[in-house]
């Protein structure tokens, strides 16, 4: 239990130390300065950079802000009620039961218990979250009109420039990209400090009445976010993040299973036998199938068939994203997906993976299955991994839950391109080393049935060939554990 909270909370637990502790050495700590610098350029920063980079869909997005809305309304009714059983002013207590603190602690608790997809959906929960409070809670304290505060905030511009970027696919330029996300980095921490300042001032002015709402805080955030999570039936990174209590460390699940994809023929695909598609909801209001437990795989049966072909990107939108596939790192990204092949049918998204040297990744059939074109069936040591670009499927596959249909195992934010990553080259994932092999990896009728025809013809192209947007092929030169969110990094070129 200490080993899964830790990682979580002892990052915030130690910056909220801190400030705290600078207070009570009478240090100085302009609280107002930083507050403004927090709300007026680092909040703004952060959510334009990770709504920006991060390859949540936008139906995703707006799945979660509905929820946030009605989470709000739900909190009001159950803080009314607590506030007239204490017989205590409305305009005094219903706010702080209302609104919880997603910025200070929200935010920094669902970056490490779900890593930058749970960022940005608690980043879709904080947008929500500051219009009410600039808005409804505002007038709810004072009485008055919120609309100077609405209009000078710069939250709500940032609100609104990241909901027009999501909405017209808008890549910023790289050095704007890099401007927002240096300056969005340091307003967690400064958040953090600034709690903990705030909380060494903290006066009780009546302990029973402040254990009294404390308590109701706490229960009105579990149960509203438990009850909306039912309604809505969310699971996984949604689940947590729509706790206002701080979210489920230890993990999610996947969601309904509605419809799936068979594979089709396969012809002369060199993808391999076994790459077969993972699940697909049947509307677009899925909060992807990557939000898995922490403590255990978790396995997608696959059934039906759902070729329909609203899934299918045309052209000019996948050429449209090239810009930003070309801003990859180029010598150290991060691992996003990790998807093993047990049997034909059959799906594991993993929270971590176990590579060796024998077997390639620790539950994949890649050996078992072996390779027709190869003497005598034996499996190909040069296709013991396959590895794709993050950004690359993000746009080709349009959301998250859709990813795994490409049937890699490996889904990295990393430039692939041969240029890049000729073959040779030695990649550092986790504690594991892989090199990269010449065997090409390219789209195929299995391919085409998942993504459409102008899917394998982009990345067939000679861009597409070009950047090794359909993936590349591995084998495994040193074994080790690859968590989800590990760092991977170019060695050599050898």
């Amino acid at each position: 239990m200490l080993a899964t909270l830790l990682p979580i909370t002892g990052p915030v637990m130690v910056c909220v130390l801190l400030g705290f502790l600078w207070k009570k050495f009478n240090w100085a700590y302009d609280t107002q300065m930083v507050t403004h610098l927090v709300m007026r350029v680092g909040a703004p920063c952060l959510i334009i950079s990770s709504l920006s980079r991060t390859p949540v869909s936008r139906d995703t997005l707006e799945h979660m802000l509905l929820v946030t809305a009605i989470l709000i309304g739900v909190m009001a009714v159950l803080g009314a009620v607590a506030i007239v059983i204490a017989k205590q002013s409305m305009r005094s207590f219903l706010g702080p039961l209302i609104f919880p603190n997603s910025g200070n602690m929200g935010l920094p608790v669902c970056l490490f218990a779900f890593g930058e997809k749970g960022l940005t959906l608690a980043l879709a929960v904080f947008m929500v979250m500051s219009i009410a409070h600039f808005t409804l809670g505002i007038a709810l304290v004072s009485g008055r009109s919120v609309l100077k505060e609405m209009v000078t905030n710069p939250i709500i511009y940032s609100i609104a420039a990241a909901v027009f970027m999501i909405y017209t696919r808008l890549d910023l330029p790289l050095w704007i990209q890099n401007t927002v996300n240096l300056l969005g980095d340091f307003t967690i921490p400064l958040m953090l400090l600034t709690l903990g300042v705030s909380l060494a001032g903290l006066q009780i002015g009546s302990l029973g009445k402040s254990l009294y709402f404390a308590l109701m805080r706490l229960g009105i955030g579990v149960g509203a976010g438990w009850l909306v999570a039912e309604l809505f039936d969310l699971r996984g990174v949604a689940r947590g993040v729509s706790d206002p209590a701080g979210g489920h460390a230890g993990g999610g699940v996947q969601l309904p299973v509605r419809h799936a994809v068979q594979p089709g023929t396969a012809g002369d695909c060199r993808c391999g036998d076994d790459i077969d598609p993972a699940v697909v909801p049947a509307d677009s209001g899925d909060l992807g199938v990557c939000a898995v437990k922490k403590t255990e795989p978790q396995q997608l049966d696959l059934m039906g068939m759902n070729t329909d072909s609203q899934w299918h990107r045309p052209l000019a939108d996948l050429e449209a994203g090239i810009a930003h596939i070309r801003q990859s790192p180029t010598v150290q990204g991060i691992v996003e997906l990790i998807v093993c092949r047990p049997r034909t049918g059959e799906r594991k998204v993993l929270p971590e993976g176990w590579l060796d040297v024998e077997t390639g990744l620790r539950g994949d059939n890649w050996k078992q299955r072996g390779f027709a074109r190869n003497a005598g069936g034996l499996a190909h040591p040069d296709m013991q991994l396959n590895l794709m670009n993050a950004r690359a499927i993000a746009l080709i596959a349009g959301t998250s839950s859709r990813w795994a249909l490409a049937g890699d195992q490996f889904y990295v934010d990393l430039d692939l391109s041969a240029a890049n990553l000729p073959p040779g080259t030695r990649l550092q994932l986790g504690d594991a080393i892989i090199q990269v092999t010449a065997e090409p990896h390219l789209g195929c009728k299995k391919f085409q049935q998942r993504f459409g025809k102008d899917a394998v013809s982009f990345v067939n192209s000679p861009v597409g060939r070009e950047l090794n947007l359909r993936g590349i092929n591995a084998r495994v030169v040193q074994g080790g554990k690859v968590p989800t969110g590990a760092t991977i990094t170019r060695l050599n070129a050898n």
